[in-house]
């Protein structure tokens, strides 16, 4: 059985912008948690075709009308927008309400979109 690859990105506080590459290797784990945040891919992607990342900030459409705007979380192993006090899976958005998924941003980079 193939076990399943988890693509991330990672945030550097510091810097403050993303960084690309294969250099997350074991030894950097420890610094991780103070400069680096690391966000795991959901394997979706928006209408325009771009991964959908843990941190995204979503724009939702209904019939091609704009719906909901909510950050990506990863909570309980399901990625989604948090409601009251539970969680909506992107899937069922998607999937089951029918709404197509367009990123408009991430929590870092665009902090003061409106949620």
């Amino acid at each position: 059985m193939k076990q399943r690859t988890i693509n991330v990105r990672v945030w550097d506080a510091i810097e403050r912008c993303f960084i690309t590459g294969g250099w997350l290797q074991e030894e950097y784990w420890e610094p991780l948690s103070k400069r680096y945040t690391l966000q795991q891919d959901t394997e979706l992607k928006d209408r325009k075709e771009s991964k959908i990342y843990e941190g995204d900030i979503i724009q939702t459409y209904r019939d091609n009308e704009k719906s909901d705007v909510f950050p990506v979380v990863f909570k309980d192993c399901v990625f989604g927008r948090i409601t009251d006090d539970s969680i909506v899976s992107l899937q069922i958005v998607r999937d089951w309400e029918r709404e197509e998924l367009e990123i408009i941003g991430n929590i870092f980079e665009n902090p003061n979109i409106k949620l």
